[in-house]
This record gives C-alpha cells, sequence and structure tokens, in this order.
C-alpha cells in the first residue's frame, strides 16, 4: 500500500522536529570550536566578514537645504514636497 499524504505530512513534521532539535544540539559544540579558533589564531571580524564597512568615525554630512524660489525660506530636503 502506498503512504498517504497526510502520513508523509506526519512524518515530514516529525523530521523538521528532529532537525531542529539535532541543529540546537549541535550549535553548541560548533560556536565553541569557533571562540578557540578565533582566541587561539587572533582573529578579527573584518578578517571573518572583509566585505562589512566599519563605521566612519566621521558623521555624514546631510544635504544643504534648498532656497524656494521666490522665497527667502529654506526647505529641507527631508520636507520637500
Amino acid at each position: 500500500m502506498d503512504t498517504t499524504y497526510a502520513e508523509l505530512l506526519k512524518k515530514l513534521k516529525a523530521l523538521e522536529q528532529q532537525t531542529e532539535a539535532a541543529r540546537k544540539r549541535e550549535i553548541k559544540g560548533v560556536v565553541a570550536r569557533l571562540r578557540e579558533a578565533i582566541a587561539t589564531y587572533d582573529i578579527r571580524a573584518e578578517e571573518l566578514y572583509p566585505d562589512l564597512q566599519k563605521p566612519s568615525a566621521k558623521p555624514r554630512k546631510g544635504r544643504r537645504p534648498q532656497k524656494v524660489e521666490g522665497s527667502e525660506a529654506e526647505i529641507s530636503p527631508k520636507r520637500k514636497m
């Protein structure tokens, strides 16, 4: 007899629970090994993730407000309509 859709769904749910439990159990060891290697080799974040940029030491300058024609008032770029 063939396995029904409902039976397969039940098996799938059980497997998903088992895989999540195994992941949680194993991840602790993986993280411990990573931390040990990072400490041993003095690895910096930039070496692990070279594509990530460090935040700039200088704050960014915003755009200058623009004058409205025929008016002395200035409008902030964020307030333009």
